[in-house]
Formats: structure tokens, sequence, C-alpha cells
């Protein structure tokens, strides 16, 4: 069911038009309409999983970031034979007969029994070869964009983890400090993410990044008065992506894409995660999915090539 009615019977009008809709128009730059029930839902039940009785955030974090675990995972895979390839731009993922042969990186085709991808459907079609494009299910999903201005500062400035703003004359999303979960210590200072969620389109997309920083922190000093950016500001920087988040829209079948896509190919992201919420204890689970699926497969490989 679309979110608005559900919500406006469940919880009344009144919430509704002071909190709810307020909210996703921040979250989702003005298009809910298509948004299911469940996202309200999968909202509610992440909020109260990391705060304990009392509100105070009980989230854990990875000392070094998670470059720590990519980085001990890239050792486990080495230890155990495989290969990595890093700063490697991969230009194709060509087929035989409806099956993925590997992938073409500097020229030259890399051969694979299986290959395995975490982008998002709208990019990996201009990679897939044209067979491999319409071997796949049509892709359930829309997506939003991001502007995110993140920011080191000299002391806190919010009394919390996640503020999601509902004043819609400040034309952002939220502000996440991150330090109120991270040692500030470990960081030299506090960490804020200051988000803009956007439509793929949006012009906001486009503008540079000294004017998004200086419109982001003055609407941070706008709620948060006591915040001087020219003062307080260490270090910042801009990143965007046109499509970073999968939406799944209400009344779609089949809205989870198959992980093993195509003979070969083996689809794996964040359009994988429903009906919660994108966060890295999600796409833990999407990799726990993968290995359970393809794992069988490769056993039946190593089978194969023993019996010959």
């Amino acid at each position: 069911e679309p979110i608005e009615p559900w919500a406006r019977r469940v919880a009344g009008d009144a919430l509704w038009e002071r909190l709810w809709r307020p909210l996703l128009d921040s979250k989702f730059d003005g298009r809910y309409d298509d948004l299911p029930a469940t996202y309200l839902w999968s909202r509610m039940r992440r909020t109260a999983g990391t705060r304990d009785r009392s509100g105070r955030e009980v989230m854990g974090w990875i000392r070094g970031g998670h470059q720590e675990l990519a980085d001990a995972l890239g050792r486990e895979i080495v230890r155990l034979g495989g290969e990595l390839r890093l700063d490697t731009t991969v230009t194709r993922i060509p087929s035989a007969g409806g099956r993925a042969q590997g992938v073409v990186a500097d020229g030259q085709l890399h051969a694979h029994d299986h290959v395995i991808t975490t982008l998002l459907r709208p990019q990996l079609d201009e990679l897939l070869s044209p067979e491999l494009v319409v071997a796949l299910p049509r892709d359930p999903c829309r997506y939003l964009g991001v502007v995110c201005v993140v920011a080191r500062v000299r002391e806190s400035v919010s009394p919390y983890y996640a503020l999601n703003i509902t004043d819609r004359s400040v034309p952002l999303t939220s502000v996440v400090e991150t330090t109120h979960v991270v040692d500030p210590e470990h960081v030299e200072g506090h960490l804020i993410y200051v988000p803009r969620y956007v439509l793929p389109d949006s012009p906001e997309l486009e503008r540079s990044s000294a004017e998004i920083t200086r419109e982001y922190l003055d609407q941070v000093r706008r709620m948060f008065p006591s915040f001087d950016p020219e003062r307080d500001v260490i270090a910042s920087q801009v990143a965007r992506a046109r499509r970073a988040e999968p939406v799944h829209r209400a009344g779609v079948q089949d809205r989870l894409p198959e992980i093993l896509a195509a003979p070969g190919l083996v689809v794996a992201s964040s359009a994988h995660v429903y009906p919660d919420i994108v966060h890295a204890q999600a796409i833990a689970g999407v990799a726990e999915r993968v290995v359970e699926e393809l794992h069988p497969r490769l056993e039946a490989v190593q089978r194969e090539e023993v019996a010959a």
C-alpha cells in the first residue's frame, strides 16, 4: 500500500501533516507518492534498535572505519590464494551463449566462472553485453541521488547523533554527528554529515562544491547558532552521487531482483535490501545471501573438475 493513505489512516491527518509528510518530502525530494508503507515500519524499527530505553545511542563503530574491514577481507582473500587488483577499471562484462565470460579490464578479457558485481542497475547496464541486459529482469526500483557535505569541526555541533529536519525552509535532509558514536579523539575533532537527498535529475548535483559547502554549513549555523563555519571547520569536502539509494515502489511484484541474475552473473547491491532500510548490517546480509546461493554451485564445479 502507498505510504500516505496508510499513514493517514493509522497516525491521523494531523500527525501526517506535521511530521511524516515533511520528513518524507525532505528524504525523497518531494516524491514519495509511490513509497510503500513498509518504509515507516523499517525506519522506526531501525531507530528503535540503535537506542536503549533512555534514548541513548548504543551503536558500535570499527576503529579505523570500514577501510579496516575491507583491508582485513583483502588480506584473507590473498591468504586463500585469491588476487586483488585495485585501481583497475572494468570496461565491459561480455558474454557468450547468454553466459557472462568474465570482465574486460585494461583492454584484456579476464575469464571467470562467475562475475559478482555490486553496482546498481543503471550503472551495470552500461557494462553488460546486450544479451545480458536483455536476460536480466526489469529493474523494479527508482533511485535517489545525494549531495553531502562532510566536515571535521572543533566542537560538537548537535546534541543528537541524527537530526531529521521537518522544517522545509531548511533545504537539508538531516544533520548527522557521527562522533556521538565514534570517539572524537580518534578523529581529532567532531565529524558531521550534512546530506540532501535529491532526484537524479536535480540541478543540485551540478552546483559547485564551494557553493554547496557554504550554503549547507550556513543552514547548520541557522539551526545551531553557536556554530561558526569560519571558526569551527577544520576540513570539509562534498560528496555527491546521481544514484545513491534505491527506492522500492508500492504495488510492484518481484521487487527484490534475483541475486543470480543470469548464467555466470551475480548481482548483489543495496537494491537487494528490503523491507529493511539500507545500513551496514543489511548489506552484510546481502553478502551472506550471495555466499549461500553461489557456494553450492562452486562446489559442484569443483566436483566436476575432480571427476574429469
